[in-house]
């Protein structure tokens, strides 16, 4: 009984350490990866010896349980992955699987590109490679070299995918364009082994921009980008717009001018050419600010050149208002309230703007450089005037140029008598007149004259006295009051009081003078004409005085050359 136990314990052990093995020549066709797999080339045979250390009988079956042989496999490798199980017949738990990796080493690749050969430098550029692999599943490695130098640059690795079409592509990889002539190479490797690839290239044109700027000329001048051409209103100009060639390709160049609110009322272009000319702008006020451009774009359309010239307009100032206290016409205040002057002008350069009250010769008293003039000051009785605000700018060398615009103010104050006299002349017996200077405004309206004496005042007999007012400056509020005196006597060479009043103020003002006798009982003129009279006639005199000795003197010589005669004789 013990022995029949000892039998069957060795029989059970050799059971359990029963093992299927391979023998090393399965793998002698074969290539190891770092993962442990085994490729084998498509079409290579295999000769694959299977034995089970217990001498048991082994068989080969597909991973689906067909079975293909025993002990030894003889295969063919296929295009894809295939898993062989070797198992004993009677146990077919003790087995061994035998997986045959396909390798696959890459031998197509196509590169393109999602522009033309020639691209713009600093562009984006899609690049996409694509290869016939086809192990479903072990996708290939695609990556991307720079090769335009010396130095290969690793542009990107790209996530393969399957297309389903029998193809991998890359996903999409961009690159950054740089000038000049630019190689990029495709490389499809296995994805186990690196050593096993293949390559394809390209050629990308990438188009480098020009540094060279469009040239705007006008006359004898050349206008870079950013500078100032300052015109004159309505004058014309003829500008023309030049660029430089490029070694590849052509412009397509416009130019224009910008007018007042509406762009390229003046245009032109060549498509062909380096020059681009317009015939004539004409210039206006309004395109002050514009720019006149010239855009050279070029013909692989990947760069634009802008050259831009600012339009300075030169013109002469024009005043837009002059206001006081918001009057531009006139204004009347009162002595002591506030006068405002606002002057608003326009001009180019910016005009000189000055306050006066007399065009020319009057001095300025409010000067500004600006575009207003914005002053304030208290009403005197001297302001009423015309006030004048004068714009002037130069808008050539040496040539200065002027706008003015005035607005009449009044300012209510009492007559003030502006004589520097108080003592007029008269001719007794005559007729006399003479005036005394005023300024008011409003203008005076009553007058009242009295003779003055030692304890009263006299009103004057209105038969004999004639007073009227005569406006001289109605701008300025200034006059003359007229006095008529009929058929003076000695009894008016007395001192006078003259009351003035125009209702600003309810007394008025009161004036005195006194009337004196021309010198000798006569005028001034008759006295002139008396003086003038009498050196006449002595200068009469004298002629005559002359032309009588000089006869006497004439006879007396002939009278001596006779008797000389006679004695001769």
């Amino acid at each position: 009984m013990a022995r029949t136990s000892l039998s069957l314990i060795l029989l059970l052990s050799s059971y359990s350490l029963a093992e299927v093995t391979l023998d090393t020549k399965c793998y002698s066709e074969a290539r190891k990866s770092s993962t442990n797999r085994f490729y084998y080339r498509p079409g290579s045979q295999i000769s694959c010896l299977c034995t089970s250390n217990n001498g048991a009988t082994v068989q080969w079956v597909t991973e689906h349980g067909q079975v293909l042989s025993n002990g030894t496999l003889n295969i063919t490798v296929a295009s894809n992955v295939t898993r062989y199980i070797c198992q004993e017949i009677n146990k077919i738990e003790n087995n061994v699987t035998f997986t045959v990796h396909v390798l696959y080493v890459p031998t197509e690749a196509t590169l393109t590109f999602n522009a033309t050969s020639n691209v713009c430098s600093s562009s984006a550029v899609l690049v996409q490679c694509e290869t016939p692999y086809v192990d479903y599943q072990q996708s290939p490695m695609i990556s991307f070299f720079d090769i335009s130098s010396a130095d290969r640059v690793n542009l990107t690795n790209a996530t393969p995918v399957n297309t389903r079409n029998g193809k991998w592509s890359s996903t999409s990889v961009y690159i950054t364009a740089s000038g000049g002539q630019r190689t990029i190479l495709c490389r499809v490797s296995h994805s186990e082994f690196n050593d096993l690839y293949i390559d394809t290239q390209d050629v990308i044109n990438v188009q480098e921009a020009s540094k060279v700027y469009p040239i705007i000329t006008i006359g004898a001048n050349n206008y870079q980008n950013g500078e100032t051409l300052d015109v004159q209103d309505s004058s014309q100009f003829s500008p023309k717009c030049q660029v430089s060639s490029v070694s590849s390709g052509y412009f397509r160049l416009e130019l224009t001018c910008d007018s007042s609110n509406s762009t390229n009322i003046f245009s032109s272009n060549n498509d062909y050419g380096t020059s681009v000319y317009l015939a004539t702008v004409s210039v206006t006020k309004y395109m002050i600010g514009k720019k006149c451009l010239c855009k050279a774009t070029h013909s692989s359309g990947c760069y634009t050149l802008t050259t831009a010239v600012n339009v300075n307009v030169l013109y002469a100032p024009e005043i837009n208002y002059l206001k006081v206290n918001g009057n531009t016409t006139s204004v009347t205040v009162n002595r002591g309230d506030a006068l405002n002057f606002i002057c608003n002008a326009t001009g180019n350069p910016l005009p000189s703007l000055y306050m006066t009250h007399e065009i020319p010769t009057s001095v300025p008293f409010q000067t500004v450089q600006s575009y207003t003039l914005d002053f304030t000051q208290q009403a005197g009785c001297s302001d009423t005037d015309l006030f004048y605000c004068v714009a002037k700018n130069t808008i050539n060398t040496g040539t200065q140029t002027s706008k003015q615009r005035s607005v009449q103010v009044y300012v209510r104050c009492p007559p003030k008598v502006t004589s520097e006299t108080n003592s007029y002349a008269i001719t007794l017996g005559a007729t006399s007149e003479f005036r005394i200077p005023i300024a008011a405004y409003p203008d005076p309206f009553k007058f009242v004259l009295y003779t003055t004496g030692v304890k009263f005042h006299k009103e004057v007999d209105l038969k004999r006295y004639n007073l009227t007012y005569v406006s001289t400056n109605p701008s300025q509020g200034k006059g003359n009051i007229v006095i008529h005196l009929y058929t003076t006597t000695s009894a008016d060479l007395v001192g006078y009081i003259l009351d003035i009043n125009n209702g600003v103020d309810s007394n008025g003002i009161s004036y005195s003078f006194k009337l004196t006798e021309t010198e000798d009982g006569l005028s001034i003129g008759a006295k002139i004409g008396i003086g003038v009279g009498v050196a006449g006639a002595v200068v009469i005199i004298i002629i005559i005085v002359v032309v009588l000795c000089g006869r006497n003197k004439i006879k007396r010589s002939l009278k001596e050359k006779s008797k000389e005669k006679i004695h001769t004789i």
